[in-house]
This record gives C-alpha cells, sequence and structure tokens, in this order.
C-alpha cells in the first residue's frame, strides 16, 4: 500500500469533512441564537440543545484542524516487520479472521 497515496486521501478527506462541518456548525449557530430558539416555557430546550450541538461541532472543529496539521508534516517512513511501530506506521491486524489496516499517526 501507498502510504503518501493514503495520507494525501486523508488529509482530502478531511479538508472536505472540515468544509461540511463548518457549513452545519453555521447553521446550528443560527439557530441556537435566533429569535425562535428563546424558550416558550420552562420545558422548551431547543436553543439549549442547538447551543450543545453547536460547542460539540466547534470542538470536531478544532479536532479536524489539528488533524490537518499533523497529516500535512506527515513523513512516510517505510518500516520493516521488526521495526517498533512509530508515526506514519500502517499496521495490519488480524482478529477473527478478518484483517484490518490502521494508520498511526502518533
Amino acid at each position: 500500500m501507498d502510504k503518501k497515496k493514503l495520507i494525501e486521501t486523508i488529509r482530502t478527506q478531511l479538508i472536505n469533512d472540515l468544509a461540511v462541518l463548518k457549513e452545519a456548525a453555521k447553521a446550528t449557530y443560527e439557530a441556537a441564537t435566533h429569535e425562535e430558539s428563546k424558550p416558550e416555557n420552562e420545558y422548551d430546550t431547543r436553543g439549549l440543545e442547538a447551543s450543545y450541538l453547536a460547542g460539540a461541532q466547534a470542538k470536531r472543529i478544532s479536532e479536524i484542524e489539528e488533524l490537518l496539521v499533523i497529516f500535512k508534516h506527515a513523513d512516510a517512513k517505510d518500516f520493516g516487520p521488526d521495526d517498533k511501530i512509530n508515526a506514519t506506521a500502517l499496521v495490519e491486524v488480524e482478529s477473527n479472521g478478518k484483517h484490518s489496516f490502521f494508520f498511526y499517526h502518533g
């Protein structure tokens, strides 16, 4: 497997995810701060729920931006079968006859 191509694919997906999430976060923020989100009674939690969602989306945006920095500077290294797992290692794991690959970004 070509790790440089894998890193570029991951970066492209993160960039796309970030764009979608930023649009969703903007809409959620607008919903949370809109006049209609003010509670009509003590049990109306629409505005509160929207603000929680906006906070979670902002946190996820920050996480994706951090990952983009990591993958921007990732230098794909070649590892031998006896080398220790380290950043940019692509690890194959078998469990119950199923093979999975994990990209370790450190």
